[in-house]
């Protein structure tokens, strides 16, 4: 099986700490204009929004996750661990941080070096199974938070625990849209929260070993294709080269599609009408290529019309 390259995951949290810093926990955001342009095409392109795994793949990962830590018990060096992943969130909290700021960077950097010497001491896996018992306690209080959230509680010792395992993650989350603001969230927006989660664990360790290496084959196709089609913010180049991962993973994924749309959405459009026309050569009754190819079909001309003005001016 085709293992996603661990770029994947420097690429995710290299753009993830960059929006961070800017959103407020279940509070408003700005209205851009690029969603209002967005939302005004929704009618007229197709859609694509395949990362969400069925729930039956959801229950057995959650079922083989419990199970692998169920005689799973704290010491006083994974205990140790955590203290300090705890002192690094409290600096991200202080700090704002979106990566750049010297005392953020510093305390992740002995963060980092404190993991590597703790997984040469314990082992890879040691340290992903702990990673696993915390995404429960993180996932634990996450759930508690929003059944909390909807009956209009306080939840206060659940924003600590987050806050202490994943710093300011879901204030990046509920920002992305992946929890709703409204604390109404699925199974699948929950098991993307959870993965990841994992995928921030297990990227300190990532100088060490791959981190994929200890991703299942759902867990890395639900980050790719969420990363694709949904990820607000993530520049299209980084989408498109992500989108050839993600082909390479699941070779049934509508990567036809997704390129058109992605090339259509940048202003590319006689490169999404080529890849178009060329997948509809093979797939003529797909109807969402035919979709999008009427769209460019109305679309071109008058995009080719305001050139030649701006040409002539």
């Amino acid at each position: 099986m085709h293992v996603v390259d661990n770029r994947l995951l420097e690429r995710f949290l290299a753009v993830m700490f960059l929006i961070v810093a800017s959103v407020t926990l279940f509070g408003p955001t700005p209205r851009k204009q690029a969603d209002m342009e967005a939302r005004a095409k929704k009618s007229v392109l197709p859609t694509l929004h395949t990362w969400p795994p069925p729930v039956a793949l959801i229950k057995k990962q959650l079922a083989i996750d419990t199970n692998k830590v169920k005689d799973f018990s704290l010491s006083k060096a994974d205990r140790e661990l955590l203290a300090k992943l705890a002192i690094l969130h409290r600096i991200e909290f202080e700090t704002h941080s979106d990566g750049q700021n010297t005392a953020y960077q510093k305390a992740s950097k002995g963060y980092t070096n404190d993991v590597e010497w703790f997984v040469r001491d314990y082992g890879v896996q040691h340290y992903v199974l702990l990673g696993v018992v915390q995404q429960h306690r993180f996932m634990t209080a996450l759930r508690s938070l929003l059944r909390k959230k909807i009956r209009g509680e306080k939840a206060d010792s659940e924003l600590a625990v987050i806050h202490e395992l994943a710093g300011t993650f879901l204030n990046w989350a509920v920002g992305q849209g992946i929890i709703p603001r409204d604390g109404k969230a699925g199974e699948q927006e929950l098991f993307l929260a959870a993965t990841l989660f994992k995928v921030r664990w297990l990227k300190w360790a990532s100088r060490i070993e791959d981190a994929n290496f200890h991703l299942t084959r759902i867990e890395k196709r639900t980050v790719l294709a969420y990363q694709v089609e949904s990820f607000r913010g993530l520049p299209a180049q980084r989408r498109l080269n992500l989108l050839v991962e993600l082909e390479q993973l699941d070779e049934g994924y509508p990567g036809a599609l997704a390129r058109g749309l992605i090339l259509t959405q940048i202003g590319r459009l006689d490169k999404a009408k080529s890849v178009v026309d060329t997948a509809l050569k093979t797939n003529p009754g797909d109807r969402r290529l035919q979709k999008l190819k009427s769209f460019l079909k109305r679309t071109i001309p008058t995009a080719r019309r305001g050139q030649n003005r701006q040409g002539r001016d």
